[in-house]
């Protein structure tokens, strides 16, 4: 073969999806879907030149048992993974499942839900390695904010050309960098071992920094930054989970101490990245607005914080977080559309694997793109969600708005507030939608 072929079965082009964009954003690979376990038998007769497979259990019209079974009668030599989220398969105390033993090199079980290092893992075990991109990227003048000297630091002059620019352990980096700031460079890049090392320094930082602060903005972004790039480029989850609890801290710090939305939004709009801007406005709308409900709690202001830090902690390119409908995506050049339309539901695996006891959190994160007529996914029947889920959804939606203007002012909070109201008028948007009225006039 002259690359990797991938067979996924699932009868969910939902799941096919994500799945596909799990593996093609790390991996030169050709991707083959099947619907059914029946389809995926036929084609396995006639081809069966895989990498890898991975198939779901519970599928109409063959399931994921009888494509093993078919597997290990004709003795086939490609290694396959059963997806499931069940718990009562048939399988022994030997990890056998129908006399397969599960724990060999050709047979494995992935436990839904499941996060892209499942995927990557099941794909090592066969020594099948993701493409691991040479350098990371880091904005220059947070980079000089919390400037590490252990590290060697480059820029980049092409597509696949660097040069470096500080040596580690060199007394003139700090000069350098400032110097680059000054030819107007915005980004430097370090590998990924420095990355890491790069990533500890500023988490150390933060630490000292929110321990005596009383709720500086600065701060906020910072942790959520570190958070998003700690879960896309380094993916170890105790590391992810230390920061997010960190970047919660600070932002909940915040929230408390800005009373008043006007300026708060003026300290946020600081045009430094859009997504991380966005988790902070949306997480002090929601919680503004909470603050007028009878349902007001530090339990529920702690699941909006992590849900707004989170919803859009998967998307690599801050411009994608800046398309609200799905019209607008459709409509958009240069962007990943299946990565933007996806990204409700890998924040929602995102959350399963983070955070433990907020079932609600994965829930507000896979709602909060959902608007009437025009939302993703739209298959969401809007009389039926939550309290919490309007809240969010509604608070994400003012958010946007107010992030694409560059100065608000009370009529233009009065214009967005008469736009949710004519969009969002069903089930417990009508207990909600008031309060942003009450809120923001």
């Amino acid at each position: 073969m002259t690359k990797n072929r991938i067979l996924l079965i699932d009868d969910s082009m939902d799941c096919i999806e994500v799945t596909s964009l799990y593996l093609e954003s790390e991996l030169d690979c050709e991707i083959v879907t099947e619907s059914s376990g029946n389809a995926a038998i036929d084609l396995l007769q006639k081809d069966h030149d895989f990498t890898i497979i991975f198939c779901d259990h519970h599928m109409e019209d063959g399931n994921g048992l009888d494509v093993l079974k078919y597997h290990k009668s004709k003795g086939l030599k490609v290694p396959i993974y059963l997806v499931t989220g069940e718990y009562d398969l048939p399988i022994n105390e030997d990890g056998n499942l129908f006399e397969i033993n599960l724990n060999n090199d050709l047979y494995g079980l992935i436990r839904k839900p499941f996060s892209k290092q499942d995927l990557f893992n099941a794909l090592g075990e066969i020594k099948i390695y993701v493409f691991e991109k040479p350098y990371k990227k880091i904005n220059i003048h947070r980079f000089k904010k919390y400037f590490c000297d252990l590290i060697d630091v480059y820029i980049q002059l092409s597509e696949d050309k660097f040069v470096k620019i500080v040596e580690k352990n060199t007394e003139e980096g700090e000069s350098i960098i400032e110097k680059y700031i000054q030819k107007g460079i915005r980004d430097i890049f370090v590998t990924h071992n420095d990355f890491i090392e790069f990533t500890s320094s500023v988490k150390t930082n933060l630490i000292k920094k929110i321990e005596t602060s009383e709720g500086e903005m600065d701060l906020a972004l910072d942790a959520v930054e570190l958070l998003h790039e700690s879960i896309r480029f380094i993916d170890q989850k105790e590391e992810s989970k230390e920061i997010l609890n960190i970047a919660v801290k600070e932002l909940l710090k915040v929230t408390d101490k800005k009373s008043k939305i006007g300026k708060l939004i003026s300290e946020v709009m600081s045009e430094k990245n859009f997504v991380y801007e966005l988790a902070i406005l949306t997480n002090c709308i929601a919680n503004r607005v909470l603050k007028e409900t009878d349902w007001n709690s530090k339990a529920i202001e702690l699941k909006i914080s992590y849900a707004s830090i989170l919803m859009d902690a998967t998307l690599e390119d801050p411009q994608s977080a800046s398309y609200l409908t799905r019209s607008e995506v459709k409509a958009a050049h240069g962007v990943k559309k299946n990565e933007v339309f996806d990204h409700p539901k890998m924040g929602y695996d995102l959350v399963k694997s983070l955070i433990e006891g907020h079932p609600e959190c994965a829930e507000l994160i896979s709602h909060h793109h959902a608007i009437p007529e025009d939302g993703f996914p739209d298959s969401i029947d809007h009389s039926n969600l939550n309290l919490l889920s309007c809240l969010f959804l509604t608070s994400h939606f003012m958010a946007q708005k107010i992030m694409r203007l560059k100065n608000v002012n009370q009529n233009q909070f009065k214009a967005i507030v008469f736009e949710i109201e004519q969009k969002f008028t069903k089930g417990n948007f009508k207990k909600i939608v008031p309060i942003f009225r009450k809120v923001f006039f």
